[in-house]
């Protein structure tokens, strides 16, 4: 296997010293742009990747072999995980003396290969914690026992609330007055009397299990009044952990019945899911009078407790006390009777005995005796190793961060000190849960909120003390105590100990834990996102916290865990080239640093592909086929990355979103009034506002000069008198401020509420938004009512129209001191032409090729009163870096015909109306030609993205779309509503292998889906007239849910075909990829370059460019030599007649080969296609799935997506010359083909290695037949094959130059 020697790109001292770049540049010199940096950006600029050592699989070997390989792939370095990875235990223990020296010895091979390292704090892939970790200084929860005081009764037995890890302590034991249920007399589960005293004690290791077809009925002594239940379940334990998700809450219905014969509906009850954690569900309704209760489960699940009060309660009260991720409500409270009077509550605590004995005197009426405490979550971190598997810290304590930190100091962090290539530790997305106390809690409760948190404590079992809206505001600041806990003990306590080192920490501040993702964030040198491969599942929110996080707290560099990989879409069938169009969304939201997930540790010699982290990741190994090539793609990475790094984020709009801790943000652009397209926006909590904002000349300017023209309130019910009064000084200072509705109190139980509206009032004056909008106030303005570009009236930043309504182009902004950087992107696989308009003046754009590193000045462009027009063409999946640095120094071209027609210009682009489509109705064709490269998930995988029927054509229409990956091709309808929602009306679930031609006929309104030219499905007509759904403008559901793969144009008919002319269109067959046509244009200074593709007569403005019998195209035809890569079970050499996928072949080993495969031919070149003025490009046509190119034995160069064109002028001679090329194909295809030979090894039903094969641990060849080997089972013997290899046609374009 060719490699190439990547140490000439990295930019390195006259001392040897390897330049990193700052990930905290707030107070850093702007940095001026520079070509050979871009060409060739300094290491601290490439992509990292996730490194995954698995469950005690390490060798030095294979570390030197993968950190090698990161230096060959063009990464900058890695994040060390270390985690369990659903494979068995290996024989280096994490927390062992062995398992250290190979930490240290890593972090030697790193300073060697000067590559960076930092460690995930703990064992796992989320969490702190560790087998040291003691109980007492783990995550706690709230647990409690209560006790009816009888009048008369004087001595009580209050058992100890059930304790797990033998750790219990007592936070108080009180007594309160409380209406009382009747006594509980028999529970009966499914018909038999069950021991009552099971569903009394709340210990999740007693309970009865509750069967989907069953149903469990409470009978109490009399008929009584209830208003509430709480209720407790043990977690399902799943058959395998990787099978899905930990635990599958239930739903309950609950009834009642006075006879025990005709039950009422009461409630749903919808539980949590659980983690360690036993939180309770609960339900609060009007009050029932019953004497029998009966509860049904749509799943199976464990009860283990239940308790039934007369008493009301705060709706949703676990949340609110964080029993589990609490989620704000925008509802208002409901009235409840009946809450307990504060100064009724009684603290009996120093009455109580060791042995639970306590004795007291209750005044008259019905008294509640509530011993409350805590004990240990009993959480562990997420997929530790075996050999490390141990308890999750306490993240209220600094004291636990602190012994956590001096144990690992002593064990591993000290020696790590010495290491420069050590740069620190990382915080991943939380995935442990939460916990609701500490041992300080009432200290830190107290510090915070200045009362005491004592009298409040039944509020947390649910019950109302005051008022409800007392409590809730109580719950209020009881979380508020919990993220700041979180920010300060842990977090701070983090950032602490990695300063003292002088190490950076770097997190992803989002997850299902009890903190505030912008809070916590203030700690981190590098906040993180992460995004998903292939429809980017669950993304969109934890991207939009990291940047919002770093922009708004001074951290210029924001990164990313990206790609990471499901089960169903990736399994080694990522390549660069599909994984672009992805990455370069999340650039054009604002990421600027992408952490590659997953490079998984290969420690043994033989064995390919070898270990993954179970299902997950896509799979950036050494061991996959196409490693050696990732450097193309990784280059392109590091140049956009060393860009989007320079300067700061330009947005127009920060959102304030409140004083309620959450571990996400709101989505500002469904918010009141929304981000608008176009213009870019933050969001900012309390502690972000609350910094050191300076207002200059009405414009926000955070302390690292991030800059921001308005402020937006979003709507919210509560806020403080100190946060309003921080936006009414930063309005008075001349900010612009836009407000919803007036707030109503405080969140919490602090402050003076009269003086809170009244400072409401000074904000909002006569502001109702329809009559009066806007008022001054100061120098600042207050808006409500108005949207947001009449407020600041300015032009979108970036705006773009296109021929094709569809066109989906993203963009960000930085701004430098001397530069604005815009980053444009193409969504899509398909070539793009748009007319874009940037809100810049006076400047000229470049634009700069990260694909290349080359560096152009626009030649077309003209002014507007808006800024600049520029017509920009795209490559499929292809992006610009457009650059405004240099004044416009006189007028661009602003017309281009070729032959008297209109090739281009710089006036928006004619968009058809979203009408033109509905001249096509009920009798039409669609035909298109796909290439799945994975799945299509439910709602996902558009070709063809239908529209909203009803909102764009009116009632009764409805819009028809092609949604296909390898599993299925759906027709599909969509009347209203998200496009996920829409519905299949012919869907055919088959393996659709490589490219296939699709063809959806509705003939008067009836559907009918014809495969490879046969029909495959159809269906009666529905009720609604059909419209085809082509030209659909994008939306962001659209981003998320295209077709992963490559597609042909779909073509129109406007009639039923009939199903001869599709067996005729099918005969066709696939028609090539489109040549280049026209012209290009670059220029430098005075001179225009022309690369002319096509003869004919140019005219640019008042220049013209008259070419003949200059350009031309020439198919190189003929066999072609093919020679595989040893050991893959192919032959060593074929000739192939012509071209063809190798997926087609009729020899099995060459069908199911995966590897490197060289195609060899010679061509012959005439001396006047080397003509001075001449250029000479191979075009590839297609490839499977990259390709490097030799000629005359010289590289050429690396073709990694579309177009795979290469200018080969330099290396061709007169004569015969020798083509070589080098084809990287997918794994897949081999270990669908290992799946039809003999079983080699053990798997789980889900599908992860039982037992490691001995020659595999041994470093010994494998002795069976197959030749793949994988940690997880991904494929059966039926799945679709891949496309492979170099498809073509191959041609010979022949271009002419002309400089003007």
């Amino acid at each position: 296997m060719q490699r190439r020697d990547f140490l000439k790109n990295t930019l390195i001292t006259a001392t040897g010293i390897l330049i990193w770049p700052g990930i905290s540049r707030g107070s850093n010199p702007e940095e001026e742009l520079n070509g050979l940096n871009f060409l060739r950006p300094p290491a601290g600029y490439r992509p990292q990747v996730l490194w995954m050592w698995l469950n005690g699989h390490i060798t030095e070997e294979g570390i030197s072999k993968d950190l090698e390989a990161m230096r060959q792939m063009g990464l900058g370095g890695a994040l060390l995980f270390n985690v369990e990875g659903a494979v068995p235990r290996g024989p280096v223990d994490m927390g062992g003396l062995q398992w250290r020296s190979m930490v240290l010895f890593t972090l030697k091979e790193a300073q060697r290969l000067q590559l960076q390292i930092a460690l995930h704090n703990s064992a796992g892939f989320s969490g702190t914690g560790g087998s040291f970790v003691q109980p007492a200084q783990s995550m706690q929860q709230l647990v409690w026992r209560t006790v009816q005081a009888m009048p008369g009764q004087h001595q009580y037995h209050i058992p100890q609330p059930f304790t797990k890890l033998g750790y219990y302590r007592d936070i108080a034991v009180l007594a309160f007055p409380e209406p009382r249920v009747p006594e509980l007399l028999k529970v009966r589960l499914n018909g038999k009397e069950e021991d009552k005293r099971i569903c009394g004690d709340q210990d999740p290791e007693t309970a009865l299990r509750l069967e989907k077809t069953g149903d469990i009925i409470f009978e109490f002594a009399e008929e009584g009044t209830f208003q509430s239940v709480t209720i407790w379940r043990k977690p399902e334990i799943p058959a395998d952990i990787y099978a899905g998700t930990p635990d599958s809450p239930p739903i309950f219905q609950l009834e009642s019945s006075l006879d025990g014969m005709n039950y009422s509906r009461v409630c749903t009850i919808v539980m949590p899911q659980l983690r360690k954690m036993n939180a309770p569900g609960a339900a609060v309704f009007p009050a029932v009078k019953a004497k029998y209760f009966r509860l049904h489960t749509n799943i199976s699940t464990w009860l283990s407790g239940v308790q039934w009060h007369a008493h009301a309660g705060v709706r949703n009260w676990p949340g609110k006390a964080n029993f589990y991720q609490h989620v704000a409500e925008n509802a208002p409270a409901a009235n409840a009777d009946g809450g307990i009077d504060k100064s009724q509550v009684l603290d009996l605590t120093r009455l109580l005995q060791l042995n639970g004995a306590l004795q007291w005197n209750p005044p008259a009426g019905q008294w509640t005796i509530l011993r409350i405490g805590h004990t240990p979550t009993g959480q562990p971190g997420a997929s530790q190793p075996d050999a490390a598997v141990g308890l999750e810290l306490d993240k209220f304590s600094r004291q636990a961060v602190d012994d956590w930190f001096r144990h690992m100091d002593e064990y591993l962090f000290n020696a790590l000190l010495p290491y420069t290539s050590f740069r620190g530790l990382e915080i991943d997305s939380w995935e442990v849960g939460v916990q609701n106390w500490t041992q300080r809690m009432p200290e830190a409760f107290h510090e915070q909120h200045h009362y005491p948190i004592t009298q409040w404590l039944p509020a947390l079992t649910g019950r109302i003390v005051g008022d409800v809206s007392a409590t809730i505001a109580f719950l209020s600041d009881f979380r508020r105590t919990q993220a700041t806990l979180v920010a300060k003990e842990y977090y701070a306590g983090f950032k602490a100990h990695c300063v003292a080192k002088g190490w950076h920490l770097w997190g992803e501040p989002y997850g299902d834990g009890m903190f505030d993702s912008l809070q916590i964030s203030q700690a981190l040198d590098l906040p993180m996102g992460e995004f998903w491969t292939r429809y980017a599942p669950g993304s969109m929110n934890t991207i939009g916290v990291a940047l919002s996080a770093g922009h708004t707290s001074g951290k210029r560099v924001i990164g990313a865990e990206a790609f990471t990989g499901m089960p169903e879409t990736s399994r080694w069938t990522d390549y660069p080239y599909s994984l672009k169009a992805q990455g370069d969304h999340f650039y054009s939201l604002g990421i600027n640093q992408l952490m590659l997930h997953v490079m998984v540790h290969q420690p043994y010699k033989y064995g390919v592909p070898g270990f993954s982290m179970g299902p997950y990741g896509t799979h950036f190994d050494r061991n996959n086929t196409w490693a050696a090539f990732a450097h193309g793609w990784t280059g392109y990475l590091a140049r956009t990355q060393y860009m989007l790094q320079q300067g700061h984020y330009a947005a127009d709009f920060v959102f304030f979103i409140g004083e309620e801790p959450a571990a996400f943000i709101p989505d500002i652009d469904h918010v009141t009034p929304p981000n608008p397209t176009g213009y870019s926006a933050d969001v900012i909590g309390p502690d972000g506002l609350l910094q050191d904002i300076r207002i200059q000349n009405n414009q926000i300017v955070l302390p690292d000069g991030m800059t921001y023209k308005v402020m937006v309130m979003i709507a919210l019910r509560h806020i403080s008198a100190p946060i309003l009064q921080r936006l009414k000084t930063l309005v008075e200072a001349g900010m612009q401020l836009v407000v919803n509705e007036k707030p109503e109190a405080a969140p919490g139980l602090g402050g003076d509420a009269d003086a809170l509206l009244a400072l409401a009032d000074e904000l909002w004056g006569g502001l109702d938004g329809i009559n009066v909008k806007e008022r001054r106030l100061g120098k600042g303005t207050v808006f409500r009512g108005k949207l947001l570009p009449e407020i600041v009236q300015l032009p979108p930043d970036f705006s773009y129209t296109a021929s094709r309504r569809d066109a989906a182009i993203r963009f960000t902004h930085r701004r430098t001191a001397g530069a604005d950087i815009y980053f444009v992107s193409n969504r899509l696989r398909r070539n793009e032409r748009i007319t874009a308009e940037f809100r810049v003046k006076g400047m000229l754009p470049e634009l700069w090729n990260a694909e290349d590193g080359s560096i152009t000045e626009a030649v077309m462009y003209q002014s507007t009163g808006s800024g600049i027009s520029v017509p920009m063409e795209f490559s499929p999946a292809g992006s610009w870096l457009v650059v405004f640095r240099k004044p416009l120094s006189g007028k661009g071209i602003e017309k281009l015909t070729k032959d008297g027609q209109l090739l281009c210009d710089t006036l928006p682009a004619i968009v058809p109306d979203a009408a033109y489509w509905a001249q096509v109705r009920q009798t039409f064709s669609i035909e298109v030609w796909i290439k799945p490269d994975t799945y299509a998930m439910p709602g996902k995988g558009y070709v063809v993205f239908p529209a909203e029927g009803e909102v764009i054509y009116g009632k009764g229409y409805t819009s028809a779309g092609i949604a296909a990956g390898q599993n299925v091709i759906r027709l599909c309808e969509r009347t209203r509503g998200a496009a996920y929602s829409s519905k299949d009306v012919v869907a055919v679930y088959q393996p659709v292998s490589g490219w296939t031609h699709v063809v959806a006929v509705y003939n008067e309104g009836a559907p009918a889906l014809y495969i490879n030219g046969k029909l495959a499905g159809s269906a009666a007509a529905g009720d609604n007239k059909v419209i085809p759904g082509l030209g659909t403008k994008p939306t962001g559901e659209l981003h998320s849910s295209v077709f992963e793969g490559n597609a042909t144009d779909p073509k129109l008919y406007r009639k039923a075909l009939s199903p001869q002319e599709i067996t005729a269109l099918y005969a066709a067959k696939l028609p090539a990829p489109a040549l280049p046509e026209g012209l290009s244009l670059s220029g430098q200074g005075n001179s225009i370059k022309a690369l002319v593709w096509q003869n004919g007569t140019y005219r640019l403005d008042e220049h013209e460019i008259k070419v003949t019998d200059k350009c031309t195209v020439q198919t190189v035809k003929g066999p072609w030599q093919l020679y595989f890569e040893p050991e893959r079970g192919a032959p060593a050499n074929i000739s192939l007649p012509e071209l063809i996928s190798l997926h087609r072949h009729r020899d099995f080993n060459v069908r199911h080969f995966s590897g490197m495969v060289t195609y060899k031919k010679r061509i012959i070149i005439s001396p006047a296609a080397l003509q001075k003025g001449k250029r000479i490009f191979l075009d590839l046509g297609r490839v499977e799935v990259v390709a490097d190119v030799s000629v005359n034995g010289k590289e050429a160069g690396l073709c990694w997506k579309e177009p795979y064109r290469l200018d080969i002028t330099r290396f061709i001679k007169p004569g015969e010359n020798s083509l070589s090329i080098q084809v990287a194909t997918l794994w897949p295809n081999r270990q669908i083909g290992d799946e039809q030979l003999p079983v080699e090894n053990v798997f789980t039903p889900s599908r992860y290695i039982s037992k490691m094969p001995e020659w595999f641990v041994q470093n010994k060849p494998n002795p069976g037949r197959r030749i793949t080997f994988a940690t997880w089972n991904n494929y059966k013997p039926e799945d679709p094959l891949l496309e492979a290899g170099l498809l073509g046609p191959v041609r010979l374009i022949i271009a002419w130059e002309v400089v003007i």
